[in-house]
């Protein structure tokens, strides 16, 4: 698949210097030029989540063997009073905490609590805007340094500690 992209977007490339050389072929050559930039920019975002889910299955599939380890039935050791003991426990603990690594899983989870918080930022940027009567919020934001007293600049520090809160769970310093 990575091929046939490097082709299009050559080919594409290639279509642009045809068309630009055309008289009034211009509005075809731009629209060929940004649909061949987008393909190359979506190839690019196709191959990092294809990494970020490789990464994720490969930790699933450590947890699920160490599960699988964990309760197998030559693992425990039935005492006299009915209860079980677990075998090799010292190293069953270290296959346990090896597969309890998961900073795929913890990096996704983060970036999907944060897109949480900016999907709420959004949402008080307009409530904000609109409460106080303003066309958006960055008008909201230089307005309110002029009135130190209103009930805006507590709301507008709200939202930009929101948006430091969504910075700081991307980088796993907020949990």
């Amino acid at each position: 698949m990575e091929s046939k992209t490097k082709e299009l977007v050559k080919a594409g490339h290639e279509l642009v210097v045809l068309l630009g050389n055309q008289h009034g072929m211009i509005d075809a050559a731009s629209l060929v030029q940004r649909l061949t930039a987008q393909l190359d920019i979506t190839a690019v975002v196709l191959r990092e989540k294809s990494k970020v889910c490789d990464q994720l299955a490969a930790e699933h599939a450590a947890l699920r063997d160490a599960a699988d380890f964990a309760t197998a039935p030559d693992m425990w050791i039935e005492q006299h009073d009915g209860m079980l003991d677990y075998r090799y426990s010292e190293w069953y603990v270290d296959v346990l905490k090896r597969a309890m690594e998961t900073p795929a899983t913890d990096a996704w989870q983060r970036e999907q609590m944060a897109r949480g918080v900016e999907a709420a930022i959004e949402c008080a940027r307009n409530v904000v805007a609109q409460e106080f009567q303003y066309k958006d919020f960055d008008t909201a934001q230089r307005v309110c340094c002029s009135f130190p007293e209103s009930d805006l600049v507590g709301k507008v520090e709200m939202v930009e500690w929101m948006a430091d809160f969504a910075a700081q769970l991307r980088k796993g310093e907020a949990v």
